[in-house]
């Protein structure tokens, strides 16, 4: 591993303010990240929680609410607050892009190569899980990981592709802002990955050729006036400055370089120059984030800004709107609340008569109905999966789905049954429980959703003539009992 450190500071001494931090940092372990889920608590209460099972805990200067994991972080992601969606487990330097990109209520966000799913996460709470965020991967199996952190965080304005980004079709038409986190050698990453990105002769250029054409892309992608983020988790400037410089003198005046700022973040500005090529003078305004300077993995960032001056091939695209054709499934294929199976989940639970005000009601098939953001507007393109599972249908009784008991709830105010420390191992182990006096004296039989500590954790079913709870905990998030973090 030392051998390897020295040949990147070998590489980056003459662009690093201080050789030896660098090498320091890069010989220590890296700490764990993690971020508050603001719509279902505070940081405070997270923090208090990670504290008394014993982590040591601190706030990140940068991020309102982010927390550094100090030490030994065993079991971090086993903590009943991460399986109930309290938090969200990240690395520090991939949060950045998403904070510089500042996505606001109301914009169309595409996250072109976004498994495994972490910046559209922070995407879609930064648009208060409503709107539009396009997730889209080249890779079908890696968004499966996109999937289960969207249902864990119960994200409903999110409509996941999978397209080369490359070629991501105009009929997902325009956004308002996109992020761009491209697949790079992660040379950056090699104090949590020590054996990734760190071979004798990177691929930088191949690498650099379908940054090129993904950026390319992206601008496409963009509105006029809207916002492109471009990032890696390498140090190279043949995959970082030299990719935004190329593209920049291309396409002249389609877009122009914004300062990349984080306030409280420490960074370097980015390269106008390397080894005797000259880059665009605007890329100081580019950010490099060293492991030395806020002791987190490397990080490159731009922020560009799209002109009036079109990219190739965008003028023409059609943008994509609420009342327009190209709009997609949510309107035709909308139920609406009255329907039997949403009316009967909210007698069942108590809900309040307004509680689908916010969401579409979905027909995904014969089996499964799901939810979206009532305002949210998919691409045009085949059946892209929109929104969150909501209801599995066919058999007897219509079964809320894990996502949405977690989603919902914290509205419910019947068959809401409240879980013990050990009733909660149980749960999460996938093992059935005996139910206690009160719990079957306040709950009918069949389904009833589980808290812990006043949280959601999902759904199980009581049988009152046995007195036992059996546990639906889905398998992707059951934990042995004894490995269990309170």
């Amino acid at each position: 591993m030392m051998k390897k450190n020295h040949s990147l500071i070998r590489r980056y001494g003459d662009i690093l303010d201080d050789p030896v931090a660098f090498e320091h940092a890069l010989a220590r372990s890296i700490d764990r990240f993690v971020w508050v889920h603001p719509q279902r608590t505070d940081i405070a209460t997270v923090r208090r929680w990670l504290m008394k099972s014993g982590f040591a805990v601190r706030d990140l200067p940068w991020h309102g609410q982010g927390l550094r994991i100090s030490g030994p972080a065993e079991g971090l992601g086993r903590h009943w607050a991460h399986r109930a969606g309290l938090f969200q487990i990240q690395e520090a330097g991939s949060m950045i892009p998403v904070l510089v990109m500042n996505p606001q209520p109301g914009e169309r966000v595409l996250d072109l190569c976004a498994a495994p799913g972490n910046k559209t996460a922070q995407i879609a709470l930064a648009l208060e899980n409503r709107g539009t965020v396009v997730s889209n991967d080249m890779i079908g199996e890696r968004q499966r990981a996109t999937r289960m952190i969207l249902d864990r965080l119960g994200l409903v304005n999110v409509t996941l592709t999978c397209r080369d980004g490359v070629n991501y079709p105009r009929s997902a038409g325009i956004f308002d802002a996109v992020l761009v986190d491209a697949p790079c050698t992660c040379e950056a990453t090699s104090r949590r990955n020590p054996d990734r990105g760190l071979d004798i002769a990177p691929p930088y250029q191949k690498k650099a050729a379908k940054q090129k054409l993904l950026l390319r892309q992206a601008i496409r992608r963009c509105a006029r006036g809207g916002r492109i983020v471009y990032s890696t988790c390498t140090y190279a400037p043949e995959e970082n400055e030299a990719v935004v410089d190329a593209v920049m003198r291309e396409w002249p005046g389609a877009v122009r370089l914004l300062p990349a700022r984080v306030d409280g973040l420490r960074t370097a500005p980015g390269l106008t120059c390397w080894r005797g090529r000259d880059f665009h003078p605007d890329l100081r305004h580019s950010m490099r984030i060293w492991p030395h300077h806020n002791d987190t993995a490397g990080f490159y960032v731009a922020l560009m800004e799209k002109q009036a001056a079109d990219a190739p091939h965008s003028a023409a695209t059609p943008r994509i709107g609420p009342g327009t054709p190209s709009e997609g499934g949510v309107g035709p294929n909308r139920l609406y609340p009255d329907d039997p199976v949403p009316a009967e989940i909210r007698r069942r639970f108590g809900l309040a008569a307004d509680c689908y005000d916010r969401l579409a009601i979905i027909q995904k098939n014969r089996r499964e109905i799901s939810i979206v953001a009532v305002d949210h507007r998919p691409p045009a393109m085949g059946k892209p999966a929109m929104g969150m599972p909501f209801v599995r249908v066919g058999n007897r009784y219509p079964k809320l789905t894990t996502a949405a008991a977690m989603l919902l709830g914290p509205g419910a105010t019947r068959n809401r049954m409240a879980l013990s420390t050990d009733q909660l191992k149980a749960y999460l182990a996938r093992r059935d429980f005996p139910a206690t006096a009160e719990q079957l004296r306040c709950n009918t039989g069949g389904y009833v959703i589980v808290t812990y500590q006043g949280f959601t954790l999902g759904l199980s079913c009581l049988h009152t003539a046995a007195g036992v709870v059996e546990s639906l905990c889905p398998k992707a998030m059951a934990v042995d009992d004894e490995y269990v973090v309170l």
